[in-house]
């Protein structure tokens, strides 16, 4: 049980991620071909959870609130060059960039048998998450040679995040 009589009952989690990674490749003959080749992996797996769980009883003389902020800064650059004074130049890239993040604000749960008791007397009671995403993900190629040049260049995001604000079963607001 949690009473603040005469303040507020503020119960949050946060989580600010920045990642910034630079790959690339270079390769130059003057006498045979030139083959060059980088690969860039960024993978973020985070999340902010807050939460009063099912069963709890908590007062305060004015607001309740439960709020969950997550935030990603995902930089990726991958970048190759080949040069062949003589035959072909050949460059490949890949750049991938997963992001995993959730922010979850949750009060009580799925179990109506426990019940949750949120008393704010004088005030509100929040429950709220937010979740922000920056992902810049460069893949580039340059291939120079004699007789052929070829550049491949791929990038790639996967992006699979979650926001949720969640009052549960159970759960009792006054």
């Amino acid at each position: 049980d949690v009473k603040a009589e005469s303040g507020k009952v503020d119960v949050s989690a946060s989580d600010d991620v920045k990642l910034t990674t630079v790959n690339g490749t270079a390769a130059v003959s003057g006498s045979s071909a030139a083959v060059g080749g980088a690969v860039g992996v960024d993978v973020i797996n985070s999340g902010a959870n807050a939460a009063i769980f099912s069963g709890a009883s908590v007062s305060s003389g004015l607001d309740t609130s439960v709020h969950a902020d997550a935030a990603e800064h995902l930089n990726n650059a991958v970048a190759g060059g080949t040069v062949s004074g003589s035959s072909a130049g050949v460059t490949g890239v890949l750049a991938v960039a997963v992001d995993n993040e959730n922010a979850t604000a949750s009060v009580g749960g799925d179990d109506a048998e426990k019940v949750t008791d949120l008393n704010a007397a004088k005030g509100s009671v929040e429950v709220t998450a937010r979740h922000t995403a920056e992902v810049n993900n460069i893949a580039g190629a340059l291939g120079i040679g004699s007789s052929t040049g070829v550049g491949l260049g791929v990038g790639t995001e996967i992006v699979t995040n979650q926001t949720k604000a969640i009052v549960g079963d159970g759960t009792t607001i006054t």
